[in-house]
């Protein structure tokens, strides 16, 4: 299919303008090119981590990138033109593939664009020993066939984005699903959005750890309709094993929220951040004056704890009408020695050390 210019509309993003399917809602575009200017905060976050990546790893390098699933090429050539290195910009879809082009010419940029199933691609590349610093993984749905030929395909020491659209799998409306793709059974709870985020991390961790890669989350977070994972992986049968250790049973610690579940789920208990490396990011995304800086802040001041409570479903649950500020409730369980913070999973969410009765207490004042 020739791709008619009055299809398309040109839009600006970050410092890249390309054009993109002229629709009034993404899904309309999937047949020419998909671009959902609502992903555009995730995009500005994957633009920093790696930035701020390449100034701490690869500074003295030519970086290589892989988006490995382009649709209309905003990804890849925003990476090239505000990050820099060697971009490949891949999709199965041919006329996404002469949407890449258009948009990869508009922005007179040196990027390979290839048209291949996604784990050819990166096969043929790890084949001929061109192995990848960062490839970005944002399928429709699911990214669990795709994951194996990601970490193969990955330098030692190097960056990986991944994204889960699969939604209502991860967070318990299909657990039987969840289960056959992930290995973990999923649970609607209140808490679903960090739950599903941890089932597809410690799928993640497990599945490069067959190949001796250990994950080492950066920013894993859940808004909208999907689940991102930024991470670093790096060559070592001793990490993997230390990760690993990190899995848990934690059907007993749901119970602490209020929820009980009577099958077991071991799914990783570690860090979901590295707070470190995101005060570099958060600089960088204020220097890009954007949003996203609001998800990379509550990540660094999250709790490193399991879970959270949401204040909401708890209101309503004990028939309390109006819910006193999030600030005063944490304010609260601080002055009487607990630890207590806001979360990055949810608007009315709390981490904290504090028990559910605790919480129903304060909620009374």
């Amino acid at each position: 299919m020739i791709l008619v210019i009055s299809l398309l509309k040109k839009i600006k993003e970050g410092l890249a303008e390309i054009f993109v399917p002229d629709v009034k809602i993404p899904e309309e575009g999937k047949k020419y090119g998909f671009y959902n200017h609502r992903m555009k905060i995730d995009r500005d976050i994957s633009v920093a981590i790696l930035s701020v990546f390449k100034d701490k790893f690869r500074k003295s390098s030519e970086i290589s990138i892989c988006d490995v699933m382009g649709g209309t090429g905003i990804r890849g050539i925003r990476y090239k033109k505000e990050v820099g290195g060697n971009v490949i910009i891949n999709d199965i879809n041919k006329n996404s593939v002469e949407l890449i082009k258009k948009n990869v010419l508009l922005n007179s940029l040196d990027i390979k664009v290839e048209s291949e199933d996604a784990r050819l691609l990166l096969h043929k590349y790890r084949s001929s020993k061109n192995l990848f610093d960062f490839i970005d993984l944002d399928p429709f749905g699911s990214p669990a066939i795709f994951v194996d030929s990601v970490a193969i395909s990955l330098k030692d020491f190097s960056l990986v984005g991944i994204t889960a659209t699969d939604s209502p799998t991860l967070f318990g409306l299909y657990p039987k699903t969840c289960l056959r793709k992930y290995g973990i059974i999923s649970y609607k709870c209140p808490f679903y959005r960090e739950l599903g985020t941890r089932i597809l991390l410690s799928f993640l961790i497990r599945e490069f750890a067959r190949f001796g890669k250990a994950l080492y989350p950066i920013l894993s977070y859940s808004i909208l309709h999907y689940v991102r994972i930024y991470a670093i992986s790096k060559n070592s049968i001793e990490d993997c094993n230390k990760s690993l250790e990190k899995f848990k049973d934690v059907s007993e610690e749901m119970r602490r929220f209020g929820v009980n579940f009577e099958k077991g789920i071991s799914i990783y208990c570690g860090e979901l951040h590295d707070k470190k490396f995101l005060l570099d990011v958060s600089k960088k995304l204020k220097e890009m004056n954007s949003e996203g800086i609001k998800i990379t802040n509550l990540a660094s001041t999250e709790l490193d704890t399991l879970f959270y409570f949401d204040i909401s479903w708890i209101a309503k649950k004990i028939k309390i009408r109006k819910m006193p500020p999030l600030n005063r409730i944490i304010d609260t369980l601080i002055d009487r020695g607990y630890k207590a913070s806001r979360t990055i999973f949810c608007q009315t969410g709390i981490k904290t050390d504090a028990s559910f009765e605790v919480i129903k207490e304060v909620l009374k004042i």
